[in-house]
């Protein structure tokens, strides 16, 4: 979610994240037990999640959800914020309270540490 939702941020804009709306696998809940990160934190770094991540325009979304559904009912959506012009220095921020939200560069695929 964090590489992806970075990739997708248009410049001079940030990302009102719903923290409530970011389905959590319960496979990050059991790594968090051992790891130094939350459960939300692996949902953000993690390369596993095997979610889609997509914008939709305000005036579009009813109508997509409701197409979406039709054509994969078992597939859920989860709004999870929206993008805005920037606010303030930060790419994300918690929509509920404005602040800063952490910045998490996501999983990347073949990229070893030295």
């Amino acid at each position: 979610l964090g590489k992806d939702l970075a990739a997708l941020l248009p410049d001079n804009c940030q990302a009102a994240i719903n923290l409530r709306g970011i389905p959590i696998a319960e496979d990050a809940h059991n790594i968090a037990k051992f790891s130094a990160h939350t459960a939300l934190e692996h949902a953000f770094m993690d390369g596993e999640d095997y979610e889609l991540l997509f914008t939709i325009r305000p005036d579009n979304a009813a109508t997509f959800e409701h197409d979406w559904l039709q054509h994969f009912p078992s597939v859920p959506i989860s709004r999870i914020g929206q993008m805005r012009p920037a606010q303030c220095s930060a790419s994300y921020v918690n929509a509920e309270t404005g602040t800063d939200f952490m910045q998490i560069d996501g999983f990347q695929h073949f990229q070893h540490s030295r």
